[in-house]
């Protein structure tokens, strides 16, 4: 599998050239998390794999018994696979930060807000529709899912992240997991199609 922190790190610093020339700013700010509560987050097999290396690292234990147990909190939501509700990213922490903040997936770097008070407002408002206020542009969403198809086998399916981390950690055999490990993807949730070119 390959090693995305690089590739992750090189799209950052592109996605804030391309904010710079299209004159936007991001406004989001730690502890926000508006958009880790309203938006489904589909991930490829590798960025799984990227994210699962991090939780395994021995550093990194406190870390992963957060989210197990954030699965564990949520697994009769996450298990409606059919009719997913907006719910809270598996990997959100108590005070809204992300836990894999280094190694969170593609979709989730071109998300942002150029109005942080518009979030706030709708926050209020208990606003838990799949399509959250994220200003971001069409050049910056269409870079995003190319360096993801550049790196990502595009033909495999992908998951929502809630469901997938609670089959690794609660659902998979010992025998399925270790076949993943060695590429085999779990059988579980539906192939997703993306477009590259629109919106």
């Amino acid at each position: 599998m390959p090693k995305l922190i690089p590739i992750y790190k090189k799209l950052d610093a592109t996605i804030e050239q391309q904010l710079q020339k299209c004159q936007q700013k991001a406004q989001c700010s730690a502890g926000c998390g508006f958009c880790c509560r309203t938006q489904q987050i589909l991930v490829c097999n590798e960025e799984i794999h990227e994210i699962v290396d991090f939780l395994e690292k021995p550093s990194n234990s406190c870390i992963k018994t957060e989210v197990v147990n954030n699965a564990t909190n949520t697994i009769e939501t996450i298990n409606k696979v059919n009719n997913l509700p907006s719910i809270p990213c598996v990997f959100l922490s108590q005070s809204n930060n992300c836990l894999i903040r280094d190694v969170r997936p593609f979709v989730c770097r071109f998300y942002f807000s150029s109005n942080m008070e518009q979030c706030r407002l709708l926050d209020q408002q208990g606003y838990t529709t799949k399509s959250g206020y994220a200003a971001w542009t069409t050049p910056i969403r269409k870079t995003c899912l190319l360096t993801m198809a550049a790196n990502c086998d595009m033909n495999a399916p992908m998951y929502e992240i809630n469901s997938i981390i609670h089959h690794i950690y609660h659902i998979a055999s010992s025998s399925e997991y270790s076949a993943w490990l060695n590429g085999h993807p779990p059988k579980v949730l539906q192939l997703v199609k993306l477009n590259l070119g629109q919106e």
